[in-house]
């Protein structure tokens, strides 16, 4: 699959809820001072993680109310290019300007308010992406769910990179479309941009991303992860995994579940499904069935590794493969997509 180009214009309340409800979640939104609006929202979404950036506006004063547990399952982070926003969130306030963006998360209930001439750029990373990349980050499982300070100071030197990342890569975009129509460079782009974002924003992971605590990791942890991944494919059993620490069971236990989460060998059972995951991500390319790929990782048993894929993913491995071939979401769109007014400018 490759990029997709996104772009609307309208008036009305509705349809501009209805369509940023397809990219980054349900949500209210409510207009302070009549129902039109002057919206328009241009970006751009990557096909492997649905990974969406862009710029937006809705031209007069609005709110946009998120509610825990009603299926926002993404990150919307802005910064404002002009004009001010406020998010309430936990009975705080922070306020938003050309200085300070905002993580709304899906975790919490919050009302974020825009000012009629604020516009801004802004970035919608799924949950289950952000997980993904924090997994391959730390190269282990993360259980608990990803909490970000929300209020983004560009004070801090790599807060102000990643927003020159993203605003670069849209101004840029003219140049850059070509080479992000091959899905393997879409990909790296997008890694690039997770990646620096859990590195660059404070969040309830960044004491195990800091590496110098990670440092701080013993040796025969490394040894034995890095055994694991060079043998994913092979029968591995506990004991050649206790031979490869070089210490007892109960330390290497220990251990793991301080430094990884997990015992080794679902340590081995998550990177394996993830190896599956990827697999059929690529299915329609490779024309390889669901079923096979299984058995080419060592899960023998179908149904047991459905449920095991469903678990870890949130969806079962044939669900994946619809996806996939279907488009997430919007991803079958393959042009530009305007509805109402047709914007001035492309990306």
């Amino acid at each position: 699959m490759k990029t997709t180009e996104l772009a609307i214009a309208h008036h009305q309340i509705e349809p501009a809820r209805q369509w940023m409800s397809r990219i980054c979640g349900p949500h209210d939104l409510s207009a302070r001072q009549g129902g039109l609006l002057e919206f328009r929202h241009e970006a751009v979404r990557f096909p492997d993680l649905g990974t969406v950036i862009g710029r937006i506006r809705y031209g007069t004063d609005v709110t946009i109310g998120v509610r825990r547990g009603e299926h926002f399952e993404s990150f919307s982070l802005s910064l404002p290019l002009v004009g001010r926003q406020s998010l309430h969130s936990a009975g705080e306030n922070h306020l938003s300007d050309v200085r300070r963006g905002l993580i709304v998360g899906p975790d919490s209930d919050q009302n974020l308010d825009m000012a009629e001439g604020c516009r801004k750029l802004q970035v919608i990373i799924p949950r289950k992406a952000l997980h993904r990349v924090a997994e391959n980050l730390l190269s282990r499982p993360v259980a608990q769910p990803i909490r970000f300070d929300p209020m983004m100071d560009l004070g801090r030197p790599a807060v102000t990179a990643w927003w020159q990342m993203v605003r670069q890569t849209l101004e840029g975009w003219g140049h850059l479309a070509a080479l992000c129509q091959m899905p393997a460079m879409a990909a790296d782009l997008e890694m690039m941009l997770i990646k620096g974002l859990l590195l660059a924003q404070p969040n309830n992971l960044s004491p195990v991303l800091d590496p110098a605590v990670a440092s701080d990791c013993p040796d025969f942890v490394w040894r034995v992860e890095r055994y694991l991944n060079q043998h994913l494919q092979d029968d591995i059993d506990l004991a050649d995994i206790e031979v490869v620490a070089g210490v007892s069971r109960q330390k290497l236990y220990d251990a793991f579940h301080t430094w990884r989460g997990c015992t080794p060998l679902a340590y081995l059972k998550r990177r394996r499904l993830e190896a599956a995951r990827q697999m059929i991500l690529d299915s329609p390319r490779t024309g390889r069935t669901v079923a096979s790929i299984a058995l080419s990782w060592g899960f023998n048993h179908f149904g047991r590794f459905a449920n095991a894929y469903k678990e870890a993913f949130g969806e079962l491995p044939s669900e994946t493969a619809l996806r996939r071939r279907e488009g997430e979401e919007m991803g079958d769109i393959r042009s530009r997509v305007v509805e109402g007014d047709s914007p001035k400018r492309r990306l």
